[in-house]
């Protein structure tokens, strides 16, 4: 299973404390997802369980259906 972490530091554009995306981490359960972070990346928190990847531009969505695509107009 994958989950995702983040970390705090300060923005330097705005000398801010702040949450960051960090490192995705590999592990059989949440408990040994953390227990790993502890152990190897001590400055990262683990969020959750990643339950999506990535994401489709709405032309490959419009491209995988057999519906007309409508022209600038929005007409067919």
């Amino acid at each position: 299973m994958l989950f995702v972490t983040h970390f705090k530091a300060i923005d330097t554009t705005d000398g801010e404390l702040k949450r960051w995306g960090g490192t995705t981490i590999t592990a059989e359960s949440f408990e040994q997802a953390e227990e790993i972070c502890r152990n190897l990346f001590p400055y990262l928190e683990v969020i959750g369980e990643l339950v999506s990847e990535g994401y489709k531009e709405i032309t490959d969505i419009q491209q995988e259906t057999d519906e007309p695509k409508p022209n600038a107009s929005g007409y067919v």
